[in-house]
């Protein structure tokens, strides 16, 4: 497959693309497209043969904000089943990174500027094999809160961390 450049009004977001990114990712990727454009040279928008991208969407959008005036495309004539097939496959994240070998290219707050999300780095639990939390009683648990000051209150939002990626998010308490 050969790279080729396209006018960037010429190529055209996929209305059915069904991966979006959140406002801080697109904003690392908007940086990422103007301080490193030779990056896609390597990595082209996949545009089927009416220049609708089938492989892209996100790296489009932030090149039309950056005001490129063309962009380097791979043009592929794919049956429509073999696009939809792509669109997913190429947003699917399949790896996990090792966070060690990771940071041998870099330091974390770099990294971060490049676009990788962290595990929290407070999110390191570190009980005792030995704890058993069914051995505490309601008279213990009574004194730590006087202890330290915490009253009674039930959240709406439970919060969760992924202990995989660190990503956060809350659901609704049903005891609420």
């Amino acid at each position: 497959m050969k790279i080729v450049k396209l006018p960037i009004e010429k190529v055209f977001p996929n209305e059915n693309n069904p991966r979006f990114i959140d406002e801080k990712a697109y904003s690392s990727l908007l940086k990422s497209i103007i301080e490193f454009p030779e990056m896609s040279e390597a990595r082209p928008l996949v545009v089927n043969k009416s220049n609708v991208i089938v492989g892209g969407n996100m790296r489009h959008k932030a090149m039309v904000e950056a005001g490129w005036k063309e962009v380097p495309v791979i043009v592929v004539d794919w049956p429509e089943e073999k696009q939809r097939e792509f669109v997913i496959k190429d947003n699917a994240n399949f790896g996990k990174w090792d966070y060690d070998l990771l940071l041998d290219f870099g330091t974390p707050e770099l990294l971060k500027d490049w676009g990788v999300d962290f595990p929290k780095d407070n999110f390191e639990p570190n009980l005792s094999p030995s704890f058993n939390s069914e051995a505490i009683t309601a008279e213990d648990m009574e004194k730590s809160k006087d202890e330290m000051g915490i009253r009674e209150k039930i959240a709406s939002t439970i919060e969760v961390i992924c202990p995989d990626c660190g990503h956060e998010f809350h659901i609704k308490n049903m005891h609420n």
